[in-house]
């Protein structure tokens, strides 16, 4: 892009929207020193076509446009308020539909008057009779009539209308909204605090100081270039305020470096600029340099047209009669008939996406989310800021842990396409490095030894690759290598990271030791897991089981003291039904009771919700409704904005400690505290409590509580079924270890109103087994006082 006069940029480039409906002959083809223009007809006038919009349409309430109508353009030289009215009538009832935008028809009905014009219109796009008033696309075919018009008129006419019918704000609506995102950009901008900026290089803070003095023009269309699909731009199509602020904001974005202006020099530059060109653009541009003939075009797609320039045919046909290859004429033909075409710098790009991995410690997660929330579409909860110290002690940290996050996506993308082999390859640096110890001795140190907090120590390159290896474990132990595996398994469990999955890896090791043939080692393995302070709940039930299995005479002679206090096989209700079919992957169905098809829980609603069974109302929902309860009734527990560093920004639905140790122990007190509380509260007050928490959060986001599917009543009803003691019990467990106790909770919630009393159901199908998890969940809701049984349903 021409800069001039302080970083502003030439004017007077012709948009593309121009070439609408052209259809150049190369000169090869005729002799005539006229471009012929085919129109959808094939009339005789040359035509090209006009993008515009339907308006108007919020007087018209009668009305309703719709896809697909075919609709004419009218003068209404009678319209007492515009003497120059454009109307667009239904054709069949001959509706007033709307207008044609008044500066549009200023320009086109004086030559419509005088028989140099006349006008047709494609079938309606869209329409939406609950949308009245918005404007709606109207493309006019516009006919030149008779042999006085040149080409260049034609095309200075047609750019003129054009730029009458663009949707640009008014002065008042721009700068309304210029203040707004300026505000909302500043919010990002101001989240960066001083630890932050030690994170980035010289170059980084550079841009973010930029960034920060912009004017507020400039921020805007930077805030709205980033938030949009690119990476390319075309000035001339960039509509958030008028063309001389619009001209004025890109040169300052220029002059910064923030932006940089297309040259097309190279292949997959020049290929990004023709995929922001529309279907017609493409083959008015084709047509326009001589590479293709309008009949081929008609065969053709989008990424046809645009792999034209560099197809051999072409190029061969082209180098007969031309001194510039086809890249090179459309490059030429884009820089003299289309505007400008801008791109966000890759340092603007790189310290945009670096601030907002700080801000939000992930990289799916961007700078939309502050925009989603101004507007109200995404609410957060309520609470204080309080980011604490660094999570990464030095930029060299940050920049490991950033290269093996995207190191880790590649990983699974190849295991979502089912590429094993390419995902072992890929993992190789990650095997080395556990194999050397260089994992270990990277890890963050225990907080007690003045480590990181545990919950802030994940944001690490040694969990990273301790992921990576969980996930190596699994493709070894796929194809059977339950050495390579087990080796894998020692090197993890000799980190400190993943505390949450040692008891899963003790129980992989053990299983993988007896595929081997080596019982005793397997029951040496698993004692030595129950001393691992971090194996809890299912995981170290299972490997109690696998020691009272394995470790009977000779190999054991004592029956371990732990032995009586395994949880016992909980009560069965045991139903015969045929599946009504069997596919290896599915679940199966059933013929339920209603004599309708339905999966294995609906069946068991059905049978308890007989009379006979008890008349239960239930629903299956996996523990939801529990969580639900736990959610409310701690809300201000977990939102509790004195402990430092768990809320580092406003866009949070759980606090960072959520599903770690952590959590726990920095709220001891006050979890202690609320769980004596409900225990002793009354079913009344327990409702006091739900509707307060819901009258004020409802709506913000939280992994605990689904709103929309939530409903107060039926969680009320549930709560006075449970009981305040029962309450209490599960959400203590919750709080204490919500990782540990998030999986396995029995499928059904079912509740009586009228005994006030609650069951909660384990359903299993003809080849289900209970997991060792389902059986903690199940003996520890027992002890609760909670009824708890298992459906099973046979063949």
């Amino acid at each position: 892009m021409a800069q001039h006069g302080g970083g502003r940029m030439l004017r007077g480039h012709v948009s593309l929207q121009v070439m609408l409906g052209v259809a150049e002959v190369p000169p090869r083809e005729t002799k005539r020193s006229r471009r012929t223009v085919e129109g959808w007809e094939g009339g005789e006038g040359r035509t090209k076509e006009l993008e515009t919009r339907l308006v108007g349409r919020k007087w018209r309430a009668g009305t309703r446009a719709e896809a697909g109508d075919h609709v004419r353009v009218e003068r209404e030289k009678d319209n007492q308020k515009d003497e120059n009215a454009l109307r667009v009538v239904q054709v069949d009832s001959r509706a007033v539909l709307g207008y044609v935008p008044a500066r549009t028809a200023e320009i086109l009905s004086p030559l419509l008057d005088e028989g140099m014009l006349s006008l047709k219109t494609r079938p309606l796009e869209e329409g939406d009779p609950e949308e009245a008033g918005k404007p709606l696309p109207l493309k006019l075919q516009v006919e030149f009539v008779g042999e006085t018009w040149s080409i260049k008129e034609m095309d200075r006419l047609m750019e003129k209308a054009r730029k009458s019918g663009i949707a640009y704000p008014t002065a008042g609506q721009a700068r309304v909204g210029i203040r707004k995102t300026c505000h909302i950009f500043r919010m990002l901008l101001d989240s960066i605090d001083e630890n932050d900026l030690t994170l980035l290089d010289e170059d980084e803070k550079a841009v973010y100081l930029t960034l920060r003095d912009l004017p507020d023009e400039a921020m805007a269309m930077f805030a709205k270039l980033f938030t949009r699909k690119g990476p390319w731009f075309r000035v001339d199509k960039l509509t958030y305020m008028d063309e001389e602020l619009t001209e004025m904001s890109v040169g300052v974005l220029l002059s910064k470096s923030l932006v940089e202006e297309a040259t097309g020099e190279d292949e997959q530059q020049l290929r990004e600029m023709l995929r922001t060109l529309t279907v017609e653009e493409l083959k008015a541009l084709l047509l326009a340099v001589g590479l293709v003939t309008t009949k081929e075009l008609n065969k053709m797609t989008k990424n046809e047209l645009i792999d034209v320039p560099w197809r051999q045919k072409a190029a061969s046909q082209y180098f007969k009669s031309n001194a510039l290859g086809p890249s090179e004429k459309v490059l030429a033909y884009l820089k003299g008939k289309a505007g400008p075409w801008i791109r966000i710098s890759d340092a603007a790009i790189t310290t945009m996406r670096r601030m907002q991995f700080l801000l939000f410690l992930e990289y799916s997660s961007d700078f939309s989310k502050f925009i989603l929330a101004d507007m109200g579409v995404i609410q957060y909860p309520k609470y204080n800021v309080n980011k604490g110290p660094s999570i990464f002690q030095s930029r060299k940290e940050m920049l490991e842990y950033e290269e093996i996050v995207f190191h880790a996506r590649k990983v699974e993308a190849l295991l979502s396409a089912g590429d094993l082999d390419r995902a072992l390859e890929l993992m190789k640096p990650t095997l080395e490095m556990l194999e050397s110890g260089a994992v270990r001795k990277s890890a963050p140190l225990p907080e007690a030894e003045g480590g990181p907090p545990f919950y802030l120590a994940r944001f690490s390159a040694a969990w990273v690759h301790a992921a990576i290896g969980n996930i190596a474990v699994s493709i070894f132990e796929n194809k059977k290598q339950y050495v390579q595996a087990n080796e894998l398994l020692r090197q993890l469990l000799g980190t400190r990271c993943f505390v949450g999955k040692r008891g899963s890896w003790w129980q992989r090791l053990c299983i993988n030791l007896e595929h081997l043939k080596k019982p005793v080692e397997s029951l040496e393995t698993a004692e030595a897991a129950l001393a691992d302070e971090h194996v809890k709940c299912g995981d170290r039930i299972a490997i109690q089981k696998r020691i009272l299995r394995l470790g009977k005479p000779p190999r054991r002679w004592k029956r371990p003291v732990w032995a009586h206090s395994l949880p016992e096989e909980p009560s069965q209700v045991r139903i015969v039904q045929e599946p009504l079919e069997k596919k290896v992957g599915f679940k199966n169905l059933f013929r339920g009771l209603d004599g309708e098809s339905c999966s294995v829980e609906k069946l068991a609603l059905q049978w308890y919700g007989c009379a006979e069974n008890g008349g239960w109302s239930g629903v299956h929902d996996e523990g939801g409704c529990v969580r639900a309860l736990f959610t409310m009734l701690f809300w201000d527990v977990i939102f509790h904005d004195e402990v430092q560093g768990v809320f580092r920004s406003c866009f949070q639905s759980m606090p960072l400690d959520w599903n770690s140790e952590a959590f726990y122990l920095s709220r001891r007190e006050l979890i202690e505290s609320r769980v004596a509380t409900i225990r002793v509260s009354s079913v009344e007050d327990l409702f006091g409590r739900m509707e307060s928490c819901w009258e004020i959060n409802f709506g913000a986001s939280c992994q605990g509580i689904n709103w929309d599917s939530a409903d107060i009543g039926q969680l009320k009803t549930i709560a006075s079924c449970l009981g305040p003691h029962g309450i209490a019990g599960i959400c203590r467990c919750l709080a204490e270890d919500h990782a540990g106790w998030s999986g396995g909770m029995p499928d059904l919630l079912l509740w009586q109103p009228e005994t006030v009393s609650a069951k909660l159901v384990e359903v299993k199908g003809p080849r289900d087994r209970l997991s060792e998890q389902q059986r903690a969940w199940i003996a520890f809701l027992t002890s609760q006082g909670i009824q708890v049984e298992v459906f099973k349903v046979a063949e």
